[in-house]
C-alpha cells in the first residue's frame, strides 16, 4: 500500500503550511505575549 502523497494533496498540505505561517503564526504568538486569545483566530 502506498501512503506517500499525491501532487493534490501536497499541493493542498503546502498551502495549509503557508497560510498557518503567515496568517495564523503571527496570532498565536501576540496571543502568547500578551496573554489574551484573539477571536480572529477563534
Amino acid at each position: 500500500m502506498d501512503f506517500t502523497f499525491n501532487d493534490e494533496q501536497r499541493m493542498f498540505r503546502d498551502t495549509i503550511y503557508r497560510y498557518c505561517k503567515e496568517e495564523v503564526a503571527p496570532l498565536c504568538e501576540a496571543a502568547d505575549r500578551e496573554g489574551e486569545f484573539s477571536m480572529e483566530v477563534w
